[in-house]
């Protein structure tokens, strides 16, 4: 063989080993291994398809018997199957859902598209590949619904977080807002004409301009009963002082008389 059809039956026998090692790693579940080696057969049929027309891509098709629907058309969706079960299981559901997508892209374009070919070997490589398309269908709908369960559970879990802190935020935000009321009405320095007694009735101090009396004020029925008898007591009490003070003067002025005359009342009582 040329070194073109050495080359030739290496890229098919490293392809399909490669499909097929990834195919054993999903049986094993090493899905690592299974991205692994579907990559590297993706990489390998992408190089080609770019090389179309080539040498190498002559002999696979006429020598070896292959047409483009299998060679870019089967071999590449399976390894974006196998890719995106591996990204699949291992969560990474965007990454799964975007080979697939490619792989329906490559799929449609050798059934329905440009890639077409009526040929024997075409019709029944688009039979395989509407095979694959179930598989993508069914791989699909597997992974969205575990994106979904995924998002809802990361939906449930930030509302019960940051729903609580939210909730206690707003609490602690309403408590200090009272405790500042609470402060700034003990801290408001009292009305010159308000007063609290003692008995949690409000009443109203004023000063009489003229006398100087402090006058108490209360809304209270009983307060006002109680306040017109102290009055009264007032009132009385400060007619006997008048009296009295009058009394001690009367007394004053006797005493003043009487020593003025004293000398004249002996004499006369003398001399009587």
């Amino acid at each position: 063989h040329s070194n073109n059809e050495c080359r030739a039956d290496l890229v098919e026998v490293m392809v399909t080993c490669s499909n097929n090692a990834a195919t054993c790693g999903v049986q094993l579940e090493m899905w690592e291994e299974v991205q692994k080696y579907a990559k590297n057969a993706y990489i390998l049929m992408t190089a080609l398809f770019k090389k179309r027309g080539s040498r190498i891509h002559s002999i696979l098709v006429k020598d070896n018997g292959h047409c483009d629907s299998k060679l870019f058309g089967e071999w590449r969706v399976k390894s974006h199957l196998l890719l995106a079960r591996a990204l699949s299981e291992k969560e990474e559901y965007d990454d799964a859902l975007e080979e697939l997508k490619m792989a329906r892209g490559i799929i449609a374009y050798y059934t329905v598209g440009e890639g077409l070919i009526d040929d024997a070997a075409a019709k029944s490589s688009a039979l395989r590949l509407r095979s694959q398309e179930r598989e993508i269908l069914k791989l699909k709908a597997k992974s969205s619904e575990r994106k979904k369960a995924i998002l809802k559970k990361e939906k449930a879990r930030a509302q019960a977080m940051f729903g609580k802190n939210d909730s206690t935020k707003s609490t602690t935000a309403k408590q200090n807002i009272e405790r500042q009321e609470v402060k700034q009405i003990q801290q408001a320095p009292p009305s010159p004409r308000d007063h609290q007694h003692e008995n949690g009735v409000v009443t109203s101090i004023g000063t009489d301009d003229t006398s100087g009396v402090v006058k108490l004020q209360s809304t209270s029925d009983k307060n006002l009963d109680s306040k017109d008898s102290a009055k009264k007591r007032r009132v009385s009490f400060s007619s006997k002082l008048e009296e009295k003070h009058e009394y001690v003067e009367e007394e004053e002025e006797v005493e003043e008389w009487y020593d003025e005359h004293k000398e004249a009342l002996i004499l006369l009582v003398i001399g009587g």
